[in-house]
Parts: C-alpha cells; sequence; structure tokens
C-alpha cells in the first residue's frame, strides 16, 4: 500500500467545528461542508425558549463585580452596585459545521469560508449566528427578521450556490462581503429606528462599493440606489428613496434624524424606511450573488412573507 503524501493526508482530513443558535433542527449538505445538529440540540433550544423575551429577542444576562480570593480563586463576595446586562456574553451552540481537506486551522477558517457560511445562514435566517466559543454582544434576535418562507432543499442550493461564488472572488471582495451579511443581519439588534436605519445604510453603501468594482459603474452618492435599481430590474419608489437619501444625509452630516433629534419621535415614513432598506438590501445581496430567483424582483415594501426559490 502506497504511503499518503502530506497533501492526500490534508485532503482527507474533516475539519469539525460548531456554532448557534440555528432555529431549525436540519441537517444541510452543500459543496464540500455539511451542518448537524448537536446531540444536545433539544436541551439547548428549550434554554433559548426559557431566556427568550416576549418580544422575539434574547437579551443580555445580568452581571455582577466579584472579588476573589488570590490564593484559592474562591469568590469572597459580590461588589454591591456592580449589577448590569452584561456587554459581551454566550449562547449554547446548535449544530457542528464539518469540512474536509481545507488544510487551514480554525482561526483562518472562521475569518474565511466558514465564517462567510455563518454570516449567510445569518442572512437567510434573518438572525445572527456565533462560533462555539466567541461573544454576541447586545440582543440577538429569535424570530426571523428576513420575510422568506424557509425550506430545507432551497436553503442547501442557496448556501451551495453563493459558496461557489465566493470562491472565485478575491480575498478582499470575500472579506467585505462576508461583513455586509454580518452588519445586515446584526441591523435589528439595535432598538432605535434611526440606529438601524444607519446601520442598513452602511450596509448599503458596501453593496455598492461590490457592485461599482463589479461593473465599473460610478455615480455620485444621491444617484446610487436608483442606479442599481434600474441595474437590476428591481421596482423603485421614488418618494421613498428620495427619502432614504435624505435621511441619511441628514443623519450622518447634521446629526438630524426626520429633521429632529436622534431618540426622539420621528414620523411614520422615516421609522419604515429602516424595513424598506433593510428589505431591498434582502434582494441585493442576492443580485450580488448572482442567485437565480425571481425573488430579486418582488416589491421590497411589501410586509408580508414571500418564497425566496420561485
Amino acid at each position: 500500500m502506497l504511503k499518503q503524501t502530506e497533501e492526500e493526508i490534508l485532503k482527507s482530513e474533516v475539519v469539525e467545528d460548531a456554532f448557534g443558535f440555528l432555529p431549525e433542527k436540519w441537517s444541510l449538505k452543500f459543496d464540500d461542508f455539511e451542518i448537524i445538529p448537536l446531540d444536545e440540540y433539544d436541551k439547548n433550544k428549550e434554554y433559548i425558549k426559557k431566556y427568550t423575551h416576549q418580544d422575539k429577542f434574547y437579551y443580555p444576562p445580568v452581571t455582577n463585580s466579584i472579588s476573589v480570593d488570590p490564593k484559592t480563586q474562591e469568590i469572597k463576595e459580590t461588589i454591591p452596585n456592580t449589577e448590569r446586562p452584561a456587554a459581551l456574553y454566550k449562547i449554547p451552540n446548535s449544530h457542528n459545521i464539518l469540512t474536509q481537506g481545507v488544510g487551514l486551522d480554525q482561526e483562518k477558517l472562521r475569518r474565511g469560508i466558514l465564517g462567510f457560511i455563518l454570516n449567510l445562514l445569518g442572512y437567510y435566517f434573518g438572525r445572527r449566528f456565533q462560533f462555539d466559543g466567541w461573544w454576541y454582544d447586545s440582543r440577538v434576535p429569535m424570530d426571523n427578521q428576513h420575510n422568506i418562507i424557509m425550506r430545507k432543499d432551497e436553503c442547501e442550493d442557496f448556501l451551495n450556490h453563493s459558496v461557489i461564488e465566493w470562491k472565485k472572488w478575491t480575498s478582499d471582495k470575500q472579506k467585505i462581503f462576508s461583513n455586509i451579511l454580518f452588519m445586515h443581519s446584526r441591523a435589528t439588534s439595535y432598538q432605535w429606528d434611526w440606529e438601524r436605519f444607519m446601520i442598513e445604510y452602511m450596509t448599503f453603501d458596501g453593496i455598492w462599493n461590490v457592485f461599482s468594482a463589479d461593473t465599473g459603474i460610478k455615480s455620485p452618492h444621491a444617484q446610487r440606489i436608483n442606479i442599481i435599481l434600474t441595474h437590476y430590474k428591481m421596482p423603485k419608489d421614488q418618494t421613498i428613496l428620495t427619502k432614504f437619501v435624505k435621511l441619511r444625509n441628514d443623519l450622518f452630516h447634521e446629526t438630524l434624524w426626520d429633521k429632529g433629534q436622534p431618540c426622539t419621535g420621528a414620523s411614520q415614513d422615516a421609522f419604515y424606511s429602516f424595513y424598506y432598506l433593510q428589505r431591498m438590501n434582502d434582494r441585493l445581496i442576492l443580485a450580488l450573488l448572482k442567485y437565480p430567483t425571481k425573488y430579486i424582483m418582488t416589491d421590497w415594501k411589501y410586509m408580508g412573507t414571500c418564497g425566496f426559490k420561485s
């Protein structure tokens, strides 16, 4: 029997990682990857359910500062007046992700292809996910923030297509697109309307930069949304698009939110602008991924549930 080369050993090696919390107990296969539920999935899901607020968000646990005996490492006392929501915290895992033959360490995978997959899952399920041992900050949505009908076969098809597309890109584009997905999934964790809108517009700016680099199209800021929607044959509502740009410019350059102070009452148009922009970005992300679906051309003002693939 011939001795395996180092390259052959690397190709046959299975790399395993864990993350959470994926709400569906699905096993997913795509490209060179497999996602499978943990044995303790049901127990962990009950834990998540127990501590999820009625508004469908999981909030940071309350923490205290303590004093510790330096010799025994035993807790001596809880320090008074130090109770506060945790700045960083962890959530139980739900799934393992397995891949073969990558020949990279865990940290490089998490910053690369596995991080992209994790953020793709966050996009598809309208939630935020994190690797085992990594920390969450702020509240985390436990209900779908992406208004699509979720199906296992469509999820696998989407992941497979997107990973194959990602592998064609430069390392810079890979990094930027993963950050676009990360910020898009993170937007709903902010609680004020102006904060959510700001993060979602930041996401659009990232989308435009990728689009501009791919197509060579350049434009002044005020025309960018119109240009990209026209390019992808997506619906346009000029009144709303003008409102987007006005809200963005006033907020970024003059610290005004809908002609007033952030964290005070705004008009209904300003309040809903985040939701419209979020749904528009949902579709633009798919367009940049070249994913073949009519969902891209559906009305991003529609607040109901849409089919994803057809």
